[in-house]
């Protein structure tokens, strides 16, 4: 299988969205099984942390922030981070095996080796990095997104959390702008699925991970479903090449 090597100049463009759309379209059920099974486990959480906090406020009445008083409730917000990066990095190989152009099935969901560990450290260090830009007056949240996610592609394929990170922002540099809207129009469909009843997160949340899996493959370097006559893919086995932000 070839690789597709990156345009130099290739734009982002909000039309990924519905590239992205059609691709969940072609093959929805492993995405809305392992995004089901997500949405519970979430709900779960989300209980056994109302629960925690309560839990809190009864042994403090005198505290209104009684759940800072439980012991439990930072270890239940890491395992739920945790749990969420796992999701996410399942959702991406997904996305990446149909990107290969395969016929997808839940059981892809799981990268082999030990890809799954890695791919969610990496989610949690964007997911981290992101969260202290949110802090900030929000929009550097979206711009560290901007930056760093697509890059949890190239650790799937095999390439270090550090090179990673470096080749990330590097080729998403010159999009900067373009990409951080893109970035807040996928924060709104996700949020616009959670108000649907939730339900609308079995189309949203895979979307989004699909959207951010074709910015890696136009601006990395990934495999892609067709080639245009600019951008023909190249010889070579997958994975794309150690330096996969350079010009080829």
């Amino acid at each position: 299988m070839g690789y597709s090597a990156r345009t130099p100049g290739k734009s982002v463009e909000f039309s990924t969205i519905s590239e992205a759309f059609a691709l969940f379209k072609s093959q929805p059920a492993p995405y809305a099984a392992v995004t089901a099974v997500y949405l519970v486990v979430a709900i779960g959480f989300a209980v056994m942390s109302g629960l925690s906090a309560a839990f809190g406020g009864l042994l403090h009445p005198g505290s209104s922030l009684g759940l800072t008083h439980n012991p439990a409730q930072p270890a239940l917000n890491l395992l739920s981070s945790i749990i969420g990066a796992i999701f996410t990095v399942c959702l991406m190989n997904l996305a990446l095996r149909q990107l290969e152009g395969k016929t997808i099935a839940v059981s892809d969901a799981i990268p082999s080796g030990n890809r799954l560990a890695v791919a969610a450290l990496y989610v949690i260090v964007v997911q981290f990095l992101s969260g202290c830009g949110f802090v900030l007056c929000i929009v550097p949240g979206f711009i560290l997104q901007a930056l760093l996610a697509p890059g949890a592609l190239l650790v799937l394929s095999g390439v270090d959390i550090g090179a990673s990170l470096a080749a990330s922002s590097t080729a998403m540099k010159p999009h900067l702008w373009a990409a951080t809207g893109l970035m807040f129009v996928l924060a709104l469909i996700c949020a616009v699925g959670i108000l649907a009843c939730i339900i609308g997160s079995l189309v949203a949340l895979p979307v989004a991970t699909i959207t951010i899996a074709l910015l890696a493959r136009d601006q990395l370097g990934l495999p892609g479903l067709s080639q245009s006559a600019e951008n023909p893919a190249e010889p070579g086995a997958w994975p794309p090449p150690s330096n996969p932000s350079g010009d080829v």
